[in-house]
């Protein structure tokens, strides 16, 4: 009876102890999951949320018309928009992209006074959902004649 009752004590200490561990195991698991969740949630909501970006200048050039043409993944142009910044006036301008655009274009017409450059900035900005690509135009900026 003796040997019973210790190899019942013993089978349920280790019951115990693998019950123990398994819930240990178990809250591991789960926290991770949620972890897991937690990240895809966000991933989630930045991906409903569009893109934008904002076109700046430095303010030194008397005129900057420019035409900034959103792009989907093969490089197709989807939607265009126009801005003009003024030497006294606004120098920064932000625009909501289309849904599918993934590259923005620009080309850019800049009038210093004594003389307008023209041409494709020579980079196409990525445009990723949720953020804002910010691009500035100023006197250092690349222009060539071919689109990016």
């Amino acid at each position: 009876m003796r040997k019973k009752v210790k190899m019942m004590v013993v089978l349920i200490m280790a019951t115990a102890m693998t019950i123990g561990t398994t819930s240990c195991e178990t809250q591991a698991e789960k926290e991770a999951k949620a972890e897991a969740a937690r990240i895809e949630a966000e991933k989630a909501a930045k991906e409903a949320q569009p893109a934008k970006y904002t076109i700046q200048t430095d303010g030194r050039s008397f005129a900057i018309d420019v035409i900034a043409y959103e792009c989907d993944d093969s490089g197709d142009r989807i939607h265009e928009s126009e801005c003009r910044f003024m030497f006294d006036g606004n120098h920064s301008q932000t625009f909501t992209a289309q849904p599918e655009a993934v590259k923005l274009k620009l080309y850019v017409s800049m009038d210093y006074g004594f003389g307008t450059t023209s041409g494709w900035v020579q980079i196409a900005y990525p445009l990723r959902h949720g953020e804002t690509t910010t691009v500035n135009l100023d006197g250092n900026t690349g222009l060539g004649r071919n689109m990016p």
